[in-house]
């Protein structure tokens, strides 16, 4: 019995510390690398394609997201 009783604790012990963890990477908030440009929103079709040519021969990256 004595030994249910110990294992107990030291699952609850366990569950405990790991909680503290994640909670600490769920409450964190990320701030981007220094010299790192800002995000663009594109509003339309005509926007993206002139911001895709003006950067010609760098890599580039598009992101689509949806909410569903």
């Amino acid at each position: 019995m004595k030994y249910i009783v110990i294992a107990a604790l030291v699952i609850v012990a366990g569950a405990l510390g790991g909680c503290q963890q994640v909670g600490g990477l769920l409450t964190r908030t990320a701030q981007p690398a220094a010299g790192t440009p800002p995000l663009q929103d594109i509003q339309s079709v005509a926007d993206l394609q002139k911001r895709f040519q003006a950067d010609a021969g760098k890599p580039r990256l598009v992101l689509l997201v949806s909410p569903t």
